[in-house]
């Protein structure tokens, strides 16, 4: 039972790879900005 797509799912499945790579990456400068302090 498809609702989408291939493409759809696999665009979104880059999507929310990369968003969640960008968000580890920012959230561990966050860490880091404070544990210098």
């Amino acid at each position: 039972m498809k609702l989408a797509p291939t493409w759809i799912t696999e665009m979104n499945v880059c999507a929310l790879r990369s968003y969640l790579v960008a968000t580890r990456r920012q959230f561990f400068s966050f860490a880091n900005m404070f544990s210098i302090r």
